[in-house]
């Protein structure tokens, strides 16, 4: 009837209350959009009622048109917010229509209110300040090691991009990791993720990574085959399906015949990814997340 004691929670008031988990991730996307920031909040349980982001004094702001903020009804737990860095955002920011900060050519600031209730502050509502350098902001891309073909011994090693998303040919038979085989042999590409202890990507609410505009290559460039599209699609006469099948911390798709280049004895594999933080997380060909 009066509610429960301090730092206490839930329907019983058997629940001790915790400061929310906050993590940020800014990232330099292969999409044509560029530069964004994923801001990911963990309320653990906690009915924040009010997150959103501080204009320059210090007052709720409003978002800029390309923010995409996703919060669930019930039981709170996970707040996603993607902050679009492109020429529209920087000039809202720059006329105080949105929040955020140009600190220099590449670099942004954010200041994020999580609150209980909307105009004051309770123990345990954060702020949190948000920092992005794009000069050093991560590349979502993985791409794998140069790989002989033509019938000789076939080399495919990959190699991590950040150590904690990895990219991996498979025997589709043995379900082995490839170290060596041969032009024709079926295959899958596999894509691995929160392998390293004590990395961002484990300690975060990690839902899963989703796949896009993978090709083969020729090591210096001018062969190129894509396998799927913008969307993780297959593309137009690509032997390749869309990574459809979802273990534990991978993914994987179908098979397919272990292809070459005409007068090549070199390829490589590549591509790019977009971090999921929610339970609908589904790998597969669809179309992108509408803006808002």
């Amino acid at each position: 009837k009066f509610g429960c004691q301090n730092n206490w929670m839930g329907v019983v008031c058997d629940k001790e209350k915790n400061y929310a988990d906050v993590n940020y991730y800014c990232i330099n996307s292969p999409r044509d959009n560029g530069k964004y920031v994923d801001i990911i909040i963990n309320t653990k349980g906690v009915h924040y009622r009010a997150i959103y982001g501080l204009a320059t004094n210090d007052t709720r702001g409003d978002w800029c048109n390309s923010t995409i903020f996703n919060t669930p009804e019930y039981p709170y737990e996970l707040t996603t917010i993607r902050i679009h860095v492109d020429d529209n955002s920087i000039k809202q920011m720059s006329t105080g229509a949105c929040v955020g900060k140009r600190l220099s050519e590449q670099r942004f600031s954010w200041v994020i209110s999580v609150t209980e209730k909307d105009g004051i502050l309770l123990e345990h509502d954060l702020l949190v300040n948000v920092t992005c350098d794009f000069n050093d902001a991560e590349i979502l891309t993985v791409v794998s090691n140069k790989s002989s073909i033509h019938g000789e011994p076939l080399s495919v090693n990959a190699g991590p991009i950040q150590d904690e998303v990895i990219l991996q040919v498979i025997d589709a038979y043995s379900g082995e990791t490839v170290t060596e085989a041969k032009f024709g042999s079926t295959v899958e590409l596999e894509m691995t993720y929160n392998l390293q202890k004590g990395s961002r990507l484990r300690r975060s609410p990690l839902k899963g990574v989703l796949p896009y505009n993978c090709f083969a290559s020729s090591p210096d460039g001018t062969n190129v085959k894509q396998l799927l599209d913008a969307n993780g699609c297959q593309s137009p006469n690509s032997p390749m399906e869309p990574f459809t099948l979802t273990y534990m911390n991978k993914i994987v798709t179908p098979w397919f015949y272990l292809f070459s280049f005409i007068n090549q004895q070199l390829i490589t594999f590549h591509c790019s990814f977009e971090l999921c933080f929610t339970d609908d997380c589904k790998v597969g060909c669809k179309v992108p997340q509408r803006r808002r």
